[in-house]
């Protein structure tokens, strides 16, 4: 629904120019895509906000390993920690407002699950999404991320339905779709790139892709 504005590496490479260092954004980024794939090789268990900032900071940290020496490192994370917690360094992904305020009129109840930290409700509500969400089940709150069913099983509980009344729309087959319908929900796969049959390519696609699969309300 939101992705880092213009680029991880851009405002990663803003970030630490402030503090004297120069890197190029495409170097960022490169090196901020094998940390993110090698920090989810891993299952996280016993999340909390102070484990979640702690995880965040050392991906920061191998992120810059190779690109630059940064002895005094606390004051740069924590200018990107709190830089990413800024509406202006995020974009909304096109027609996603529009889609769930669609979704809202036409009854349907909105929540979201997300593997995040306590960041995430400013940044709803500076994007005019949070009064649009009835339920927002955060992992570093709950203790949990996806795919752990527990995680799922929570909203549930929170929304008072039946798994056949739930779907779940994300972009990882492995966090958000089989671990959906492992509990009996519907699932329904976003793929920007290479679209495939059921799935769908963009969040304005959502109503008739419920209205096909006859989700509940």
């Amino acid at each position: 629904m939101i992705s880092p504005f213009p680029s991880v590496g851009k405002i990663y490479a803003e970030v630490i120019s402030s503090h004297g260092f120069e890197v190029a954004s495409e170097a960022i980024d490169a090196s901020f895509r094998r940390a993110w794939k090698a920090a989810h090789q891993i299952p996280r268990l016993g999340i909390d906000e102070e484990s979640e900032r702690n995880w965040w900071r050392a991906l920061v940290k191998n992120t810059f390993e190779g690109l630059c020496a940064i002895d005094d490192f606390e004051p740069v994370f924590d200018d990107l920690w709190r830089t990413f917690a800024k509406t202006r360094r995020w974009k909304l992904h096109d027609q996603a407002l529009e889609t769930l305020r669609e979704l809202k009129r036409h009854g349907y109840r909105l929540g979201i699950v997300s593997n995040w930290d306590s960041r995430l409700p400013g940044l709803l509500d500076g994007f005019g999404i949070a009064p649009l969400i009835e339920q927002i089940v955060i992992s570093s709150q709950v203790g949990f991320e996806k795919p752990d069913p527990r995680i799922f099983q929570e909203i549930q509980s929170r929304f008072g339905l039946e798994p056949g009344a739930m779907l779940h729309v994300g972009d990882s087959e492995f966090h958000d779709v089989e671990p959906a319908r492992k509990l009996g929900w519907h699932a329904c796969l976003i793929e920007h790139a290479q679209k495939k049959s059921g799935s769908i390519s963009c969040l304005d696609e959502i109503p008739a892709w419920i209205s096909s699969a006859s989700v509940g309300r």
